[in-house]
């Protein structure tokens, strides 16, 4: 039996063990009781049960928790298609563009939102992300004290998304505050916070509609889908999935990375060898992946492994599980800069994989190469804290106070 809403809201906090008890049949990635202390355990638990294991929530569906079978279905969309929604446990009120969509469609969509996020084209931002970097270090400075997350990685993310949208003025607090709500709702709230967020969104385009500018929702309006403009909706959708994509998870990955380098040894070391920073930047993506988890839907009936899976079926890809799949990467939650391997699954695989990587990295190169020239001996004040699911695909940090020296 499927285990109800107000259960999972109820429950107490629960250790490794209770979490890794159910977990391997009743997985939940809407379950607050999921953390940074537990997830792995459970992780590991489901790799070393089955290449895909069942759970009943939800109606029931299907989770890859190994490296190359997660690979293998993110790199074959005619059998796990997208189509049929992305997350588990609801349906949205407006598809996402392009990854809730397959085929012609998906490619035309695509090819829309990704010429912006070329790499050649992101490193016009990196001035940009500076001189914001080195503001939100001024304030830091006056202060001595300050939030990792509420200081540092939430508004960078949001002010350069914003900019980058066309998002200027009052409208970029409006904008942050909407963002919030939907990204930190919890199942019983999600649809309220997504009609909000995208009642935004419709207005930002509306606007548009009224005075094309320069920024790239202008650039949306004015572009041209096979033949025709695209339609309100669809550039709301293709808004709403860039405008996400480059805001929560650039902030988790801020703070996972800040968070790790506040250790003194891994900081010492990073301080003696600079050039590092981008082997940091990617180790922190691996090791503390902001999205936990795609769904996809099978089209007909699939093998993983020994495991056949019917047609019809939700089925979660656990990117995060793969990112720690000890048959990949040894010693798998060691921060481990001088790692080598195969690239990581945190962006995704194949035809879906984020097209706003290169910004998410090169805002997270920019933040630790500031820090650390300004402030290098910051460290966080008492325990380390830990990072709870959200939203039903991802982990998030609440406060995360530290001092910079």
């Amino acid at each position: 039996m499927s285990r109800s809403t107000d259960s999972v809201q109820q429950s107490a906090p629960a250790g490794a063990e209770q979490v890794v008890e159910w977990g391997l049949s009743s997985y939940d990635p809407w379950d607050p009781r999921i953390n940074s202390d537990n997830v792995w355990d459970l992780y590991r638990a489901m790799r070393a049960a089955a290449p895909a294991v069942h759970s009943d929530a939800h109606g029931g569906f299907w989770v890859l928790p190994r490296y190359a079978d997660i690979k293998a279905a993110a790199a074959d969309p005619a059998t796990f298609c997208s189509g049929q929604g992305v997350v588990i446990g609801r349906t949205k009120a407006v598809p996402s563009i392009p990854i809730d969509f397959d085929g012609p469609q998906h490619t035309v969509y695509r090819k829309a939102v990704q010429a912006p996020f070329l790499r050649s084209r992101v490193e016009r931002f990196r001035d940009l992300v500076r001189s914001e970097v080195r503001q939100l270090l001024d304030h830091v400075a006056e202060a001595g004290s300050f939030d990792i997350a509420a200081d540092i990685a939430a508004p960078l993310p949001l002010k350069i998304i914003s900019e980058f949208l066309g998002i200027t003025g009052e409208r970029q607090a409006l904008h942050q505050q909407a963002a919030h709500d939907f990204v930190h709702a919890d199942i019983t709230t999600i649809a309220q916070a997504e009609e909000a967020y995208y009642t935004f969104l419709r207005e930002e385009v509306r606007a548009r509609g009224a005075g094309v500018g320069e920024d790239f929702i202008s650039e949306l309006v004015r572009m041209d889908a096979d033949g025709r403009p695209f339609e309100e909706r669809e550039i709301v959708g293709m808004t709403r999935s860039l405008a996400l994509a480059g805001h929560h998870t650039t902030i988790i990955g801020i703070s996972s990375m800040l968070v790790r380098m506040a250790d003194p040894e891994l900081r010492a070391r990073y301080l003696t060898h600079p050039e590092t920073v981008q082997q940091v930047v990617e180790e922190a993506l691996r090791i503390d992946p902001p999205i936990h988890l795609e769904a996809r839907t099978t089209t007909r009936v699939v093998s993983v492994g020994d495991v056949e899976i019917p047609a019809g079926q939700k089925v979660a890809l656990l990117y995060a599980s793969g990112n720690h799949d000890d048959a990949v990467y040894p010693e798998p939650e060691r921060f481990d800069p001088s790692r080598r391997g195969p690239g990581y699954l945190t962006f995704g695989h194949g035809v879906h994989k984020c097209v706003g990587l290169y910004l998410s990295v090169l805002e997270m190169t920019v933040v630790l190469e500031e820090i650390l020239a300004r402030f290098p001996d910051y460290h966080l004040v008492g325990e380390r804290p830990r990072a709870t699911m959200l939203y039903g695909h991802h982990m998030a940090w609440g406060a995360i106070p530290a001092v910079t020296g």
